[in-house]
């Protein structure tokens, strides 16, 4: 493995028009891993390959637009870019367009397409629009209310560790919407957010302990 070895045929790939060549030159300007970092180079890099239907290319150009790196903020660019790479399924682009839909940056509100593209992206495993899934489920945000779906991909995103997740999972079981009521199960997750520092989760844990339900009753 040879970083500058790369990097020159990169530069020599890009400049010929090499739309990989240009996006990954873009990736490595980004990091400054191997070439000092020069934001605004790697959004130029990006350009060139997402105009050539590079779609990892356009999610990286989205987000500069989104987070105004490399170029001024613009989140009309960034719907657009964001939408070209969400719609050849890469899910982080479907992520960050579900927020943009979610909060009108860029475009109307669309609490429709923003759980649709949540959905999409909590498919490929991406943890926060899991969470936001189950959330918009749990709400009838964009979506008809159902509390067994909610459920489903609070517990997808809980098991790979999201604090809120777990937490929101914990009053599911407690509650018994969308499943029988469980406290045994419902308290581990308070645990298991508490343990990651959420602070409602910790006085759900302590109270759980104080009261004696779900776990022993402990005073310690």
């Amino acid at each position: 493995q040879d970083y500058e070895q790369a990097l020159k045929w990169y530069k020599r790939s890009a400049s010929q028009g090499n739309a990989n060549a240009q996006y990954r030159l873009g990736k490595l300007l980004t990091t400054g891993s191997v070439v000092e970092k020069n934001e605004s180079e790697a959004f130029t890099m990006f350009l060139l390959s997402a105009r050539q239907g590079n779609a990892k290319a356009q999610y990286r150009l989205g987000e500069a637009f989104r987070e105004g790196r490399g170029t001024n903020q613009n989140y009309e660019r960034a719907v657009s870019s964001l939408t070209e790479a969400a719609e050849q399924g890469i899910a982080h682009a479907q992520n960050s367009l579900a927020i943009l839909y979610s909060n009108g940056q860029g475009t109307e509100v669309n609490k429709e397409k923003a759980f649709q593209w949540f959905l999409a992206a909590a498919k490929q495993g991406v943890r926060q629009a899991q969470f936001n899934a189950g959330a918009l489920y749990s709400r009838g945000v964009g979506v008809e209310q159902d509390y067994e779906q909610a459920l489903r991909w609070y517990q997808i995103a809980a098991e790979q560790g999201s604090a809120k997740a777990q937490y929101n999972l914990a009053n599911l079981l407690k509650t018994g919407r969308g499943t029988e009521v469980n406290q045994e199960k419902a308290f581990q997750w308070f645990l298991e957010a508490a343990k990651q520092g959420l602070r409602q989760a910790q006085y759900s844990a302590g109270s759980g302990y104080d009261k004696g339900i779900g776990v022993e009753q402990d005073y310690e």
